[in-house]
């Protein structure tokens, strides 16, 4: 301390008020920079959410939305044609539903060519009178 004209006059070191203010900015950027990592985080998980997965492997055939629309989760964007073989849909008389099973095996004929087919799926539904099932390839096609 310091007396001057009789007033007391304090006096500190420029020294301590330096060091002081370095821990304080040091702090504050230790916490901007944590700050920073919670949001980068924040970020990438959002741009993950952004991600579109198929359900399978395959090509886009059709993609149905528009610039700025919004999707909801499970909502259906376009169809995913599996290139791994084609597939047949027929329609059979409800009388023969009885006799087809899964697995079965089947043929066609189709451009003067015959193809070994099997039954893959069957719909529980009639319609008309008719069931409607799914027969596969059992190859590559040609």
């Amino acid at each position: 301390m310091i007396f001057r004209n009789g007033s007391l006059l304090s006096v500190w070191s420029c020294s301590d008020s330096i060091s002081v203010s370095t821990e304080d900015q040091k702090r504050q950027i230790a916490a901007s920079i944590d700050r920073m990592k919670a949001n980068l985080s924040l970020l990438r998980s959002n741009m993950e959410k952004l991600v579109v997965r198929a359900p399978a492997d395959g090509v886009l055939s059709s993609f149905n939305v528009e610039i700025g629309e919004t999707k909801n989760p499970g909502e259906r964007l376009g169809q995913i044609d599996i290139m791994d073989g084609y597939k047949m849909r027929a329609n059979i008389d409800e009388r023969y539903v009885s006799r087809v099973v899964i697995g079965q095996e089947a043929e066609m004929d189709f451009s003067g060519k015959s193809y070994d087919l099997y039954v893959s799926k069957i719909y529980t539904g009639v319609t008309g009178g008719l069931s409607r099932w799914i027969c596969s390839l059992n190859r590559k096609c040609p």
